[in-house]
């Protein structure tokens, strides 16, 4: 068995009937692409072919508004139904079901809100189950958006606040019945003891008693809050060796080392991460990545890019870590391993940040997703980050951007 092989034979896939199709057609796509007589010759042609043809995309505004269609019952033709129409359908339904705007407070207009749903590609999964309680969606409904849409996990059973969101959605209960169940959720946080039940239990008869028994239970095992203390040291452990090898780069560099300094992990800033991960992406004359819209793989990788301003955020406790900061850290630091043959290079990545991701109660390396599917790819190349750069540079220039 070659190393190609090893790598698509023993990926994780998902089991359930509704991932098999899509999850099955990407990994066909992408043996077909990285083991042509040609991927060594034509690489960074045959990823983006691969990408931007061949990977499975739900546009999230299509699924949205198709979703909204049958639910309204409009009476005309699907394409002669406008977005203020839509809109007013999403405004109405919130009203109804008296569902907050936003769970975060924010200054944005609630028009300009669900004016920016109905054109997005791609949201975050916040946004979803919010549309969930807005909309009145069923769990299965909120789980197609997550996992078809989104191309993401499922609800997360390690997470309390999603699992009172699926309970709510499946028993039809309002916003305001999730956050009374939030406010029990913390109040056991407090106060551990009591009768637990397990997520099978659940499972098999989702009542109150049994979701407070499964918080209980999640809160008696400390999942949730050792999983966030797991999920930062991870992020500040990758981010420190990025930095260590960028601090090499540098100090190997004519142009950038001049002075001959003498660089260090403590030198690099948010900034050079962004420089070195990002290179290849044009900027703004401010020195600003240019908005992802620029792109024609907006759709496949919208909110993966690692800006300055988003490590920046993270370093300082304001954003939170997602799987992508971990993957894309990961893919830098396995890229400079040059020694290294690209499929088993590509194998010990996949090790490697699969066991960060489960560390972390993620979902392991899913090559339905488009961003995912990219970084393998890229590792299976020679020059694992120059083609990551020309991809995405190939990107913006197959949209007329000129690089000015």
């Amino acid at each position: 068995m070659t190393g190609v092989e090893l790598i698509f034979s023993e990926t994780d896939l998902q089991k359930t009937i509704r991932d098999y199709d899509y999850t099955r057609k990407a990994v066909r796509h992408l043996y077909r692409t990285v083991t042509g007589d040609d991927f060594r010759d034509m690489d960074v042609v045959k990823i983006y072919h691969c990408l931007l043809s061949e990977m499975e995309l739900v546009s999230f505004k299509d699924y949205l508004k198709r979703y909204l269609y049958e639910e309204a019952g409009f009476d005309c033709p699907f394409n002669e139904v406008s977005d203020q129409d839509y809109a007013e359908v999403i405004m109405d339904s919130f009203e109804q079901n008296m569902a907050p705007h936003s769970f975060t407070p924010t200054t944005v207009r609630w028009k300009v809100t669900v004016q920016r749903w109905l054109t997005q590609d791609n949201v975050q999964r916040s946004t979803v189950l919010l549309l969930g309680f807005g909309l009145r969606m069923s769990d299965k409904e909120v789980s197609e958006f997550l996992t078809k849409v989104l191309k993401e996990t499922d609800f997360d059973p390690e997470d309390p606040w999603e699992m009172i969101c699926r309970y709510c959605f499946a028993a039809d209960k309002r916003y305001a019945e999730a956050l009374r169940l939030f406010k029990i959720s913390e109040e056991l946080q407090k106060s551990k003891s009591g009768e637990s039940v397990t997520e099978e239990v659940l499972n098999a008869d989702m009542t109150e008693e049994n979701l407070i028994g499964y918080l209980r239970y999640l809160h008696q095992k400390g999942t949730w809050k050792q999983r966030q203390t797991t999920l930062r040291d991870n992020f500040l452990y990758l981010y420190r060796k990025c930095c260590e090898l960028i601090a090499c780069m540098y100090q190997d560099d004519a142009d950038i080392n001049a002075s001959e300094k003498s660089w260090k992990a403590e030198d690099i800033r948010p900034s050079d991460v962004e420089k070195v991960l990002c290179d290849g992406m044009p900027v703004t004359k401010n020195r600003n990545l240019k908005k992802m819209a620029g792109s024609l793989l907006y759709r496949h990788f919208e909110q993966r890019r690692l800006t300055r301003q988003r490590l920046e955020g993270i370093l300082k406790g304001e954003r939170t870590v997602d799987r992508y900061d971990l993957i894309t850290l990961q893919f830098f630091i396995s890229s400079q391993n040059e020694d290294d043959e690209p499929a088993m290079r590509t194998v010990y990545f996949i090790d490697d940040i699969n066991d960060i991701l489960e560390s972390c109660g993620m979902l392991k390396i899913y090559l339905a997703n488009p961003y995912e599917a990219f970084v393998l790819m890229c590792l299976l190349t020679d020059y694992p980050l120059m083609t990551y750069y020309d991809v995405w540079q190939k990107s913006y220039e197959e949209n007329g951007y000129d690089g000015r």
